[in-house]
């Protein structure tokens, strides 16, 4: 992962509850991954920073009904029906000015 205008600058993966979160990314991969809170009604999230880019791992939980009917939250959704993982990423872009002045450099 590059971020910081030059690649990647996130992933979001779908996973079965809090504990699936724990288990895969803290205890088998040996990940730090920060404590859950709310991503919005019915979501909850916690996230892995890796300097700027980070992993957001996302799944159904917490109090209210999730919102389901974004593009991002349908894939979401679509992710937990088929077991979980990656359901979105974002590529971090830099404007023209900054690379010029990084090519000319």
């Amino acid at each position: 992962m590059l971020g910081a205008g030059w690649g990647l600058d996130y992933i979001e993966i779908a996973v079965g509850s809090a504990e699936a979160a724990r288990k895969t990314y803290y205890r088998k991969l040996g990940f730090t991954v920060s404590p859950h809170t709310s991503s919005g009604p019915g979501v909850q999230h916690s996230s892995i920073f890796l300097g700027l880019p980070y992993v957001e791992l996302l799944w159904l939980g917490g109090p209210g009904e999730p919102e389901l009917g974004s593009p991002s939250r349908v894939r979401f959704r679509r992710s937990l029906d088929h077991g979980g993982g990656i359901f979105q990423y974002n590529i971090d872009v830099t404007d023209i000015e900054r690379l010029g002045n990084t090519c000319a450099a």
